[in-house]
């Protein structure tokens, strides 16, 4: 992803703070396009009509204008997708290995009654193939929580019929705990977390999913306050949107710069302490236009929503340890 040139312009001189107040800025300068931002982000909660595209199934961000991954560099990223398609068609959402059996990702992107036989991973790869080939799906665990009108608790696991094969190309990432997230500056008004996204999600509007994994990494955080400050939260199609768990990341700015949409949904937000140390701050979660019309390209408020995984993190670790205080639903 590009960030704006306003946002490299700030980070070129140090100004933390202004990143954070682009918005504000954009608002003084240009007050006639406030109207137009407010439509387009209301319009970003994942409400759709029926019978436009995409309609009922996650319409979430995706990597446009990112870069392609070289092999090995993201080995935890996994492609979720239909069991029995024979080419990267068969992808639906992405997912992050975390452990020998299971990978994180977005519940949304599991219909009801959908079984687990359905469903496929690709792992250690940076290019799409033959999903037939793949680990199959052992169990579908969604959060007790998820709301699919709201996407409170969008999370789910992934426990895989067989273990992962440990490698330079296939190994699992650390989740983030709230002290990391803390640290991170994410919610510090005087600083700013800059995140890296992956995904095989589309790269143009109603078009395939990439063939080959794309990420960006220059993504900056943005805190609850000043994400609630771009909505109209009060809108009677929304009211307060933006729930406990979730948190925002993108720029407010952002005019010609990439985006996340569908098909990167489920994928993993994630944080590096440490050039060798990365982590999962979030899920992929939403990003798409109420009405059906996923302007991915065209939107100037890249602001995505992503589920926070620390808090959710006992409840995954206690299911992915086997503790019988796993609260995740199998839907097997």
């Amino acid at each position: 992803m590009h960030i704006g040139q306003t946002l490299h312009a700030a980070i070129a001189m140090g100004l933390g703070s202004a990143m954070l107040s682009l918005a504000s800025m954009a608002s003084a300068q240009q007050p006639s396009r406030d109207l137009d931002i407010y439509a387009l982000e209301r319009a970003r909660q994942g409400k759709c009509v029926p019978g436009t595209p995409m309609c009922g199934q996650g319409g979430v961000p995706k990597i446009i204008n990112g870069r392609e991954a070289e092999a090995g560099r993201f080995p935890w990223v996994v492609s979720v997708g239909i069991a029995e398609a024979i080419n990267f068609n068969g992808h639906r959402c992405g997912g992050t290995i975390i452990a020998e059996r299971y990978v994180l990702t977005a519940a949304h992107c599991f219909g009801a009654g959908a079984p687990p036989s359905l469903y496929a991973v690709q792992s250690g790869t940076v290019s799409l193939g033959r999903y037939m080939d793949k680990t199959k799906v052992k169990r579908i665990l969604i959060h007790p929580d998820f709301d699919p009108d709201t996407l409170v608790a969008d999370v789910a696991l992934l426990e895989m019929q067989e273990p992962f094969v440990w490698s330079d190309a296939v190994k699992p990432v650390t989740l983030e705990d709230d002290d990391t997230f803390r640290k991170s500056g994410h919610e510090d008004v005087n600083s700013v977390a800059i995140y890296t996204v992956t995904g095989f999600g589309q790269t143009s509007d109603n078009g395939l999913p990439a063939s080959r994994l794309r990420y960006a990494d220059n993504l900056p955080s943005l805190t609850t306050d000043k994400c609630r400050a771009l909505k109209d939260w009060n809108e009677p199609v929304l009211g307060d949107a933006l729930k406990a768990g979730m948190i925002c990341a993108g720029d407010t700015n952002n005019t010609d710069g990439s985006d996340a949409c569908h098909g990167d949904s489920g994928g993993g937000l994630i944080y590096y302490v440490a050039p060798d140390q990365p982590r999962v701050a979030g899920i992929v979660s939403r990003g798409a236009r109420a009405d059906g019309k996923f302007d991915c390209t065209d939107n100037p408020l890249r602001v995505g929503v992503y589920t926070k995984v620390s808090t959710y993190l006992p409840a995954i670790e206690a299911c992915i340890n086997h503790d019988p205080a796993c609260i995740f639903r199998s839907v097997n």
